[in-house]
């Protein structure tokens, strides 16, 4: 069932019933349209838990506008993606603007998950750890193993 107030939108004196048709398709196609490409320029990298998240969301987005006739260049798909960073990655942003032509898609998300996977990784270093490794290149639970044993005077 159709409200009126839609029924009056869409019906034309001397209409057949499939131009009401198309106007009513219209209308709703334009605003999903608009609801979408809404979505896409609003997503941000800080919305999502993990970047292959971020990243599958924005594909996702760009995949349902060209669905409904509005087709996202893979350029506009790449900036999108890089200006939904957070500061963190502000790196590699900056290496993906750098190519001649902007990168793929697919290939600009491999940089950011792998920039991503080793952040992750750098956080899960304990601070300690972190020291360790930075001074002298050995985990820090493998510096007692390493350094040399000086004898007690009780066992000289």
């Amino acid at each position: 069932m159709i409200s009126s107030y839609l029924l009056h939108t869409i019906l034309e004196l001397g209409a057949t019933a499939q131009m009401t048709w198309d106007h009513l398709k219209e209308t709703f196609q334009d605003k999903r349209v608009v609801h979408l490409k809404h979505q896409f320029s609003h997503t941000h990298q800080t919305d999502f838990l993990t970047i292959y998240a971020y990243c599958q969301h924005l594909k996702m987005l760009s995949d349902q506008l060209a669905n409904v006739g509005a087709r996202v260049t893979n350029q506009r798909l790449v900036l999108q993606l890089i200006f939904g960073f957070s500061k963190a990655y502000d790196r590699v942003a900056t290496i993906i603007q750098q190519f001649d032509a902007l990168a793929l898609f697919y290939r600009a998300k491999s940089m950011l998950t792998l920039e991503g996977t080793r952040k992750a990784k750098q956080a899960s270093i304990s601070p300690d750890t972190h020291s360790a490794l930075f001074t002298t290149g050995i985990p820090s639970t493998n510096i007692a193993k390493s350094q040399p044993r000086v004898a007690s005077q009780q066992e000289c």
